[in-house]
This record gives structure tokens, sequence and C-alpha cells, in this order.
């Protein structure tokens, strides 16, 4: 398996996403877990080398995997019962 991993430069958190809803989310948990165990041991320096970011993108995008928790996802809402209000917190609460 292959994963793209863009670091954002800049989020659009007004425009509501272009994705259907699903239960079920897009990548499987232990995926996740490696990923973020990996990017959580580098240095901003690091990350900045590896994706070529500016030193003060590193740092944003390092704190983002210091805090990132996969349980705040999905917690509480199913994708496909939930209404746009619920989904649009919890990706506000993510990001």
């Amino acid at each position: 398996m292959l994963i793209l991993l863009s670091p954002a430069k800049s989020l659009d958190f007004e425009t509501p996403a272009s994705v259907k809803t699903a239960d079920t989310p897009r990548f499987l948990d232990e995926q996740t877990a490696s990923l973020i165990t990996t990017l959580r041991r580098k240095k901003a320096s690091e990350l900045a080398k590896l994706m070529d970011l500016s030193g003060r993108l590193a740092e944003l995008n390092h704190d983002r995997f210091q805090q990132f928790d996969a349980d705040l996802i999905h917690t509480g809402v199913s994708g496909s019962k939930a209404s746009d209000g619920p989904l649009r917190v919890k990706q506000a609460m993510w990001a």
C-alpha cells in the first residue's frame, strides 16, 4: 500500500467537504497508528527536509502530529446518520 501525505499549507474550514459520508474510516486504524508513530519521532527540521517545508510549516505540522488523536475523529458520529452540523464540529476538532 502506498500512502501520500501532504502537509496543508492552507486550510479551508468554510467549504464543505465533497466526500460521501460513511461509517468506515478511509484508512485503517493500524495504518494510521503506524504512520503517526513514525511522524511523531521526527523533529520539525526533519519534517521540513522530508516534506520540503519552510521552518514555520514544519513546526505547524510537527505540532499537529504530536496532538493527533485518532479516537477524537470518529467518536460519537455515525457518518451515515449524522447531519452536516456534527460532522463539521468533528472535522473542526481534528483540524
